[in-house]
């Protein structure tokens, strides 16, 4: 069973997220292309790092990218880019792990990680990104992401990838560093702030963001 499924469609009635479901759909069971320019993994607390590092691993393994590549920086409850290098390169071997710089290191949310990580891939012409967050934060992280692409106007085109399985029942603590909260909890949070986000024109719309799945380019 799909327990984040299952907390969707009983939080969806409250939320009123038209569409909300088919888009989850789509990014839970992403496309994934045999090779891209990078895999990009989202800041997540010591509580939840491991699952993104995991998934990392198994796209290494397959040689799915050259690198990848995490944010220069840290706070809001992220360990910062020196201890999640270290704690990557386990899963990683480190002459493969590369940063992203950001305009304010000392404050990191999932918007100001998704604009840096636009402007890099605009810079560096690498238009095939694979995300990659803990599986209750992969629909949040991965909407705000393809809302920056949008809004650029680019030929960027990410795919979701959601890390390794957790412990749904687990009280961790997640973002802005609070909690903590059970990881299914922390989802329905998602969902309040996606409602949130989605009402203040923070990120697009959910069909524009299906509209954007359906569009991208698998090759370059």
């Amino acid at each position: 069973m799909d327990i984040l499924l299952e907390v969707l469609r009983k939080k969806d009635p409250q939320l009123g997220l038209d569409g909300i479901e088919a888009l989850y759909q789509m990014v839970m069971n992403d496309q994934k292309p045999s090779w891209v320019h990078g895999v990009y993994l989202f800041s997540e607390t010591f509580d939840n790092y491991d699952s993104s590092f995991k998934a990392a691993s198994q796209l290494m393994a397959r040689d799915a990218a050259p690198e990848v590549f995490i944010i220069y920086g840290g706070g809001h409850g992220s360990p910062g880019y020196a201890n999640l290098y270290d704690e990557l390169s386990v899963f990683v071997d480190k002459g493969r792990i590369m940063p992203i710089n950001i305009d304010n290191p000392t404050g990191i949310n999932t918007m100001s990680e998704s604009i840096a990580l636009v402007k890099f891939a605009y810079e560096e012409k690498r238009k095939l990104f694979y995300l990659v967050a803990p599986p209750f934060h992969m629909l949040r992280a991965f909407m705000t992401a393809a809302s920056v692409a949008i809004r650029h106007g680019s030929e960027i085109n990410f795919f979701a990838y959601p890390g390794a399985p957790q412990d749904l029942n687990k009280a961790v603590k997640h973002s802005q560093g609070r909690g903590p909260f059970p990881r299914w909890k922390w989802f329905e949070l998602e969902l309040e702030s996606i409602k949130k986000y989605l009402e203040g024109k923070d990120i697009e719309s959910i069909p524009k963001i299906i509209k954007y799945m359906q569009n991208r380019k698998l090759k370059f």
